[in-house]
């Protein structure tokens, strides 16, 4: 059974009847690729002690150890050969042996060629479907464990691409990983809270109010869980739809923890093929929660036009406040342009994100930093590396507020401050690859006392030093694993760290997941 090839053993005490089988029988238009053959039933055991033959021709009288007492032997180590006994003799006692030991055929001599192929023909066919079925077993398994372990990722994938892999499908089983072509599809993308066991309280969640739906989960990761819901017409009606609504029901009266969630729901199509335009709808309904926020469901509706217009952002006269030194000017206009903007839930967030950087900018600017810096640009890397890290527009302009009373109440300290975390950021994100950078090597770069520095960075940012060299440390490993096939060591010292099980440990800490399954699923 190795390699595809199917092979047989004839064992014989008379050579003339070992050779005229191995003349007068087509072994290979029947699919026998190799035949071995023996005199006496003592070398035939020797060779089965390593070799596990599809197919044995056996006689059934031989001296010493008989053809019966051989295939005992077979059956006892568990090979699964298929027999065909052969025999000068009709005896009633061996064809119930023979029938016990699960023999194909029982031929009797003189063997007729055309019986003979008849009874390899047939063992043949039932040893390749055999075949099939152990490797339809095996793919099942594989399957069946990618499903437990990964949420049934490779079914996600293939849908949400349009994809129906016929063989996945057969083999994925009954109950809630039944798939059909025709049935219909709902997709809802969940956001949870990044806490230790929100992951497991929302799959208890979901099986409590979807316990008898069919659907296909995405794992888990960065805090989303994605579910492709499938059901029949029918189960829609008696089950699904009833299940839905009631989940959503409690989700808006909040009678469970809603406020740990944001919730995206497509609409219902007929059909695998609708499958990826479901997927796109909930991921474009995803995107709003930059605007919404926890606590907060949104459903698929009339498409509408609610983007930013550039245009309708006064960051003209957000400047002219600021350069006029209003204070109260300048925090009306940062008010109207984030209502203005948090009204714009067709925008992608990158886009409004941009605005408030650029606010932000205007700022620096207005505060006499300009030409400060190289280039004339007041701690750009710094500041979009902030704005990229806010999940709400609520953070957006939050921050935006903050620095703007800062401003007006302390110019001075709001400058000097700015400055000085500007100059640790360069120096981390340029020196993070040194596995021996310390924070007195930043702190004699950017002119400080190692404790005053750690005391402003972690004032300021909110995220103690150590930290930010480590997030910065982990994100360009990460993107190493991406876009690099090098080795994991290099990347590990690439990215600062001069022990790579230290670097595994605080990867798998940051994302879930050690570096290789990252770069595999990544790649998959």
């Amino acid at each position: 059974m190795k390699n595809g090839r199917i092979t047989a053993m004839i064992l014989d005490d008379e050579i003339s009847v070992r050779n005229g089988l191995l003349r007068h029988i087509r072994w290979k238009q029947l699919g026998i690729d190799s035949v071995e053959t023996f005199e006496s039933a003592e070398r035939a055991a020797v060779y089965l002690e390593n070799h596990a033959p599809d197919v044995i021709i056996s006689d059934i009288r031989l001296p010493k150890m008989d053809g019966i007492q051989l295939m005992e032997y077979v059956r006892e180590k568990g090979l699964r050969c298929r027999i065909i006994f052969i025999s000068a003799y009709s005896d009633l006692e061996y064809y119930r042996k023979a029938i016990r030991l699960e023999a194909e055929a029982y031929i009797e001599k003189p063997i007729r060629p055309e019986q003979m192929e008849e009874a390899v023909r047939k063992a043949v066919e039932k040893v390749q479907k055999n075949r099939e079925q152990e490797e339809n077993a095996a793919f099942a398994a594989d399957i069946l464990n990618e499903y437990t372990d990964q949420m049934g990722e490779r079914v996600f994938k293939n849908l949400v691409h349009g994809v129906w892999e016929e063989r996945l499908m057969e083999c994925m089983g009954g109950g809630k990983r039944q798939i059909n072509k025709g049935d219909d599809f709902l997709c809802m993308i969940i956001k949870h809270k990044r806490l230790s066991d929100e992951p497991e309280k929302l799959k208890g969640l979901l099986e409590a109010y979807f316990g008898r739906t069919r659907r296909v989960y995405e794992g888990s990761r960065a805090g989303i869980l994605a579910c492709l819901f499938a059901f029949s017409r029918d189960e829609y009606y008696t089950k699904a739809f009833g299940d839905l609504e009631r989940f959503l029901g409690d989700f808006k009266g909040r009678r469970f923890d809603a406020g740990s969630y944001f919730i995206a729901v497509s609409d219902r199509k007929r059909g695998y093929e609708e499958a990826p335009k479901l997927y796109a709808q909930a991921a474009c309904q995803f995107q709003k929660f930059f605007f919404a926020g926890y606590g907060n469901l949104v459903r698929q509706e009339a498409s509408g036009n609610r983007t930013v217009d550039p245009a309708a952002v006064p960051v003209k006269e957000f400047e002219r406040a600021l350069l006029e030194e209003e204070d109260s000017r300048a925090l009306r206009m940062a008010e109207e342009i984030y209502l203005y903007l948090k009204g714009q839930t067709d925008s992608l967030p990158d886009q409004v994100k941009n605005i408030f950087f650029t606010l932000q900018i205007a700022l620096l600017k207005e505060s006499g930093m300009k030409g400060e810096l190289p280039g004339g640009e007041p701690g750009t890397d710094y500041l979009w590396m902030r704005f990229g890290d806010f999940e709400t527009i609520e953070e957006c302009y939050g921050y935006l507020q903050e620095n703007i009373r800062a401003y007006f109440q302390n110019k001075e300290s709001f400058l000097s401050g700015n400055l000085k975390i500007d100059r640790i950021v360069r120096t981390v994100r340029s020196g993070f690859g040194n596995v021996n950078l310390s924070v007195r090597d930043i702190a004699e770069e950017v002119g400080l006392t190692p404790q005053y520095m750690m005391a402003v960075f972690k004032e300021k940012t909110g995220v103690t030093l150590g930290q930010f060299i480590r997030s910065t440390r982990l994100e360009h490993s990460r993107r190493l694993l991406e876009t690099t096939e090098s080795p994991l060591g290099a990347i590990a010292q690439a990215s600062g760290y001069g022990d790579a099980n230290y670097w595994t440990k605080a990867f798998r800490k940051e994302y879930g997941m050690t570096p290789s399954e990252y770069r595999k699923r990544r790649q998959g």
